[in-house]
């Protein structure tokens, strides 16, 4: 699992929503209300904030940071080819690309050592659990 605090994660995927929620906003004004926008750009961040190794499975933390990852970075990529094309570009365009660079690296780094196969810890592997509670268990000398 990532070792990054709460903030770390709320600074760069809170940098990236706001910056994915302005592009939303000024891209698709007259089709997509604002609370839906927010949905979007937010899901990353809540299930990164509020989902966390050691309060629940490690199976369960690992599918729900992938799936926010993913959903960050196609929303991100689609966002980006988007404002690319649009004429004229929106008021204040740079400074969207550096915000979703920004949230992207947490996403990003998730989905590369999920790849490798190295996002789980051992502490946080069935095995590693299963060894230190026997550990605990021995009876003092």
């Amino acid at each position: 699992m990532l070792s990054w605090s709460n903030t770390g994660y709320k600074l760069t995927l809170g940098v990236g929503s706001l910056a994915i929620v302005g592009m939303l906003s000024e891209l698709w004004r007259d089709i997509l209300p604002p609370w839906a926008a927010l949905a979007i750009a937010l899901l990353p961040l809540v299930m990164f904030v509020f989902i966390h190794p050691g309060e629940i499975p490690p199976r369960v933390v690992l599918v729900a940071h992938v799936v926010g990852s993913v959903w960050y970075v196609v929303v991100a990529a689609g966002l980006l080819i988007a404002l690319s094309r649009a004429d004229p570009l929106p008021r204040g365009w740079p400074v969207y690309p550096l915000g979703v660079v920004i949230g992207a690296v947490p996403c990003v780094t998730v989905l590369y050592r999920t790849a490798r196969g190295r996002y789980q810890s051992p502490a946080d592997s069935e095995g590693g659990g299963a060894e230190q509670s026997e550990v605990a268990d021995r009876p003092l000398k």
